[in-house]
């Protein structure tokens, strides 16, 4: 099975991107939705997140209060790797089991959608890397839009995670994302990197 790794930044529009490729019969997995499923209420996750915030990043049901854990930790390299310390080592053991999954169905190409690619170490386990990129301005409206962030909130996200010019230079191909005028449709793109990785059977939708 060939695995792609797929990351950006907040707002890059990386689920739109997934979305494509899935309309080319490449399906993906969201390790976003991962990392929601490793921190329900009462996993070993969020216990050791609340050992380490403290119990006000969680919800009166129990459940983790993720906007709050973000203002706690966004702002603040130190507890930015220390939330990530945390996290990964649980996301990439569900995320292997998903892999293992996909494998065993007899997947021959599958997604990896994955913000922290680079940081959680999963890059090493794909065959090809794709960036999705959009302009800082249209990421930041977007996360404000998508997650009811204030300005400050939003921009404090974005300014914790990698530049640009990061998945330009480690990743094997790039998608732009700004849905402006004059670029190149998002569908036109992923069907050239399919083209060119030159998957039998794929791509013909």
């Amino acid at each position: 099975m060939k695995l792609i790794g797929l990351t950006g930044g907040s707002g890059a529009g990386k689920g739109y991107v997934c979305a494509e490729f899935l309309r080319q019969g490449i399906p993906s997995i969201d390790c976003d939705q991962i990392a929601r499923a490793v921190c329900e209420a009462h996993s070993p996750c969020l216990q050791e997140l609340t050992d380490t915030f403290g119990t006000q990043i969680l919800l009166e049901d129990g459940s983790l209060h993720r906007r709050k854990l973000a203002e706690i930790a966004f702002p603040d390299p130190e507890k930015c790797a220390k939330l990530n310390q945390i996290t990964h080592k649980y996301i990439l053991q569900a995320c292997e089991a998903a892999i293992l999954k996909a494998k065993n169905a007899g997947i021959p190409v599958l997604i990896l959608d994955a913000p922290t690619l680079f940081q959680s170490g999963l890059y090493q386990r794909c065959d090809f890397l794709i960036g999705v990129l959009a302009e800082y301005k249209i990421r930041l409206l977007r996360i404000i839009e998508r997650d009811r962030l204030s300005e400050k909130a939003a921009r404090e996200r974005l300014d914790a995670q990698l530049p640009d010019a990061y998945y330009m230079a480690h990743c094997n191909a790039i998608i732009q994302n700004n849905g402006t005028a004059g670029e190149e449709s998002v569908a036109l793109q992923v069907q050239k990197i399919i083209r060119d990785l030159g998957i039998p059977g794929i791509g013909k939708q």
